[in-house]
């Protein structure tokens, strides 16, 4: 992707639409390396092929032209729906989250491995909410450079007598720095966290995938 082109393409997460004058329409969008604002004419039209394909939260193929000055607002030229957010009110909880933490990523954040994974969980949601969550918002955390130790005390790297786990330490902590004994069952589900989609699914119940994301929340509202 080569974005000095006076087209280019790229793939991003639809953040937010605000109609402008007539039918056209500003469209915050979450690319590979930063949030835009692109100007999309004629989307307010029921014809439009561009507004059907421009779902919040959903991932889209963008073709975009650049302004012809380095300080103008880019063109959304078409837009192609790859998956949406299954969007019910089953999943209101789910939706509101993720909505309100890409909106809070920063230009700065490093997001270009972020695609793909966000693709993964746009498959999951529907069926694993809970498991899906919690990993969304642990690489929310990744990508705001605060990934947590998984395999050692984040205190003494021990390896051994692993009792607790707090993000806000940064991991896993042993019972030389600890006195918070948290159950064998969160503490193995917490391993499973950073192992990926369907490890994580398999070998993690809903219910600890439930206390995962208080965890998560509680640790991301101080922080984002």
């Amino acid at each position: 992707m080569n974005m000095n082109l006076k087209e280019y393409e790229t793939l991003g997460i639809v953040l937010d639409i605000k109609n402008t004058k007539e039918n056209d329409g500003l469209v915050k969008v979450l690319l590979p390396n930063s949030i835009e604002y692109l100007y999309a004419r004629g989307i307010q039209k029921a014809e439009s092929k561009n507004r059907a394909n421009l779902q919040i939260l959903s991932l889209v193929n963008l073709e975009i032209i650049n302004p012809k000055i380095s300080t103008g607002i880019k063109t959304l030229k078409r837009a192609t729906i790859i998956k949406s957010f299954p969007f019910n009110e089953i999943l209101q909880d789910q939706y509101n989250t993720v909505k309100y933490f890409l909106n809070k990523q920063l230009r700065s954040n490093q997001l270009n491995s972020f695609m793909n994974f966000y693709l993964e969980c746009l498959d999951n949601i529907e069926k694993y909410p809970n498991h899906t969550i919690d990993l969304f918002l642990l690489k929310i955390i990744e990508i705001n450079g605060l990934k947590p130790i998984f395999n050692k005390c984040v205190e003494c790297s021990n390896t051994e007598n692993i009792i607790d786990f707090e993000f806000y330490k940064g991991g896993f902590l042993c019972s030389n720095h600890s006195k918070n004994n948290k159950s064998v069952e969160i503490l193995r589900s917490l391993y499973w966290l950073n192992q990926g989609f369907n490890p994580f699914i398999k070998n993690v119940k809903d219910l600890e995938a439930k206390t995962i994301k208080i965890m998560l929340l509680d640790y991301l509202k101080n922080i984002i």
